[in-house]
């Protein structure tokens, strides 16, 4: 990743990457996790346990953010009632925290079931990762170190393709729900 990102081109695109993620901008974040994928992704890298590789992509892209005095960053946590993937926390109440869950997919097997039916399928997987988010309050951690919203960041991978979900959650919403329950 970092001889990829020494070009000048590259690094001031990296930046805009980056800023796409942290002000929450998915689309545009989503767009450039899939050109990462498809530049510096090997098969070769996905042979073994696929779901670790692309929660290590996720993290080597961020991780120049530990030098950042306003992120925290914290990989395979437990909060409430499980373990999430990745929380970049954000020491500025007004910023929102980020938390991801990844899930992997196989590719479908038959030759019916093509691109289109792949990426239906990394859609749903994606939104059930926002599901185990909510459903284990994994944003907890983040609310009980001062944040006021939580950008929930599911994504599916199957080789180099992904799809991404996304939702903010405020402290409100989480009292509300709990509220109900």
């Amino acid at each position: 990743i970092l001889s990829w990102l020494s070009q000048d081109d590259d690094a001031h695109w990296f930046t805009h990457f980056i800023q796409h993620l942290l002000k929450g901008d998915m689309p545009a974040f989503e767009s450039g996790l899939k050109e990462v994928m498809l530049k510096i992704s090997s098969h070769h890298d996905l042979a073994r346990d696929p779901e670790c590789f692309y929660h290590g992509i996720v993290l080597g892209l961020t991780a120049h953010l530990l030098d950042h005095p306003n992120y925290i960053l914290s990989s395979n946590h437990e909060s409430a009632f499980g373990r999430y993937d990745y929380l970049i926390l954000s020491r500025d109440p007004s910023q929102p925290c980020i938390l991801f869950e990844f899930k992997k997919i196989k590719k479908p097997t038959t030759s019916t079931q093509k691109h289109n039916h792949l990426q239906l399928l990394l859609s749903k997987a994606a939104s059930e990762a926002l599901e185990q988010i909510d459903s284990n309050q994994y944003m907890t951690t983040a609310f009980t170190h001062g944040a006021i919203k939580v950008l929930q960041v599911g994504i599916a991978f199957c080789g180099k393709e992904l799809a991404l979900a996304s939702k903010v959650s405020t402290k409100t919403d989480v009292s509300k729900s709990a509220t109900l329950k």
